[in-house]
């Protein structure tokens, strides 16, 4: 099985070539993802969410529990901001977030998901 890394390479270079190429227009901060038309949204307390698409991030490494976990955080918003622009990007705004940490042999490991939410 390929790793969740693979895969968010694989799409990345695919949303890249696709944005040069013109279909996401001259700039994708002004213009919504083609990706976002997938998916069902919902309001939540003022915010649109994505229904059902969870987004993960993941760290691994030597720190503190907390240092990994904004690892982890940073990851899934890098992710999230790629695939839907920046407005979709935030943890903090997104919905149903989760944060697991787990020790490892030289440091921990952390995952987070959540749902993601604009204003």
């Amino acid at each position: 099985m390929r790793s969740p890394r693979v895969f968010r390479l694989a799409l990345a270079a695919v949303v890249t070539a696709v944005g040069s190429a013109g279909f996401l227009g001259a700039s994708p901060a002004a213009k919504a993802s083609p990706l976002l038309a997938l998916h069902q949204k919902m309001k939540v307390g003022g915010k649109l969410c994505l229904a059902t698409h969870r987004h993960t991030g993941f760290a691994r490494r030597a720190g503190s529990k907390r240092a990994v976990a904004r690892a982890a955080m940073a990851d899934w918003r890098d992710f999230t901001t790629m695939e839907y622009g920046a407005a979709w990007g935030s943890f903090r705004r997104g919905h149903d977030r989760r944060v697991s940490c787990e020790r490892a042999n030289n440091g921990w490991s952390c995952t987070v998901s959540a749902l993601p939410c604009r204003r």
